[in-house]
């Protein structure tokens, strides 16, 4: 069997933070609580990749928690975020060796809406979606694994928080980190990250490398 690739989904397919973040803004103005990032850079900085938590650092209670998370993330509409320019190209040179997979927290419907948008959909083998998930990813990653039952040295996480990474190492799978994402690449390679893509671009050598280093 080929080796596989695991993609996250938001912040290494498509550029959604600017759109969260305004969602954010409006959720902090709406309820009175403090959001006071300014722009990318310090977004990536103040971002927690266990979501749950940046509701509590706005001033959000946990009794005030689940209305918060559905106010932020209800009727979101993937298209209207646009995805990263180039990564179409990356699907598309990847695929001819590697089989490619998506692990995300967000729902199938959207994930399969979006790449069927960007004509990627068919460069996917395998979808493992966040119905019903909240932001642990170690299970959703699993699911892959489990799906083709294959060794974790011969899988690939691509992800573009801390939590993409940790959870891909709880399932003894290594991770290249995308610091174009929601957040730096300080924040990626204290988590563990072995490399770092800067553009979808990157993605490309940094698979290739990691795999021949494992042969």
């Amino acid at each position: 069997m080929k080796n596989i690739v695991i993609f996250d989904f938001d912040g290494v397919i498509v550029e959604s933070a600017p759109y969260f973040i305004k969602r954010y803004r409006k959720l902090a103005t709406t309820y009175n609580k403090k959001f006071d990032v300014k722009n990318m850079e310090e977004f990536r900085d103040w971002y927690d990749s266990k979501w749950e938590n940046n509701y509590f650092t706005m001033g959000f209670t946990k009794e005030e928690l689940e209305n918060a998370i559905f106010k932020t993330r209800a009727n979101v509409d993937y298209y209207d975020i646009p995805h990263y320019q180039g990564i179409e190209k990356v699907f598309e040179i990847l695929s001819k060796k590697y089989i490619l997979t998506l692990a995300s927290c967000t729902c199938y419907s959207e994930l399969e809406k979006k790449l069927k948008e960007i004509d990627s959909l068919k460069y996917i083998s395998y979808i493992s979606p966040g119905d019903g998930h909240g932001s642990d990813k170690k299970e959703i990653i699993g699911d892959v694994i489990k799906h083709f039952n294959i060794s974790p040295q011969n899988a690939i996480m691509v992800g573009d928080t801390e939590m993409d990474i940790k959870s891909a190492l709880a399932n003894g799978i290594k991770g290249i980190g995308t610091a174009y994402g929601w957040q730096n690449y300080k924040k990626l390679e204290k988590a563990g990250a072995i490399s770092i893509a800067f553009k979808p671009e990157d993605i490309i050598d940094l698979v290739e490398k990691y795999f021949e280093s494992v042969q």
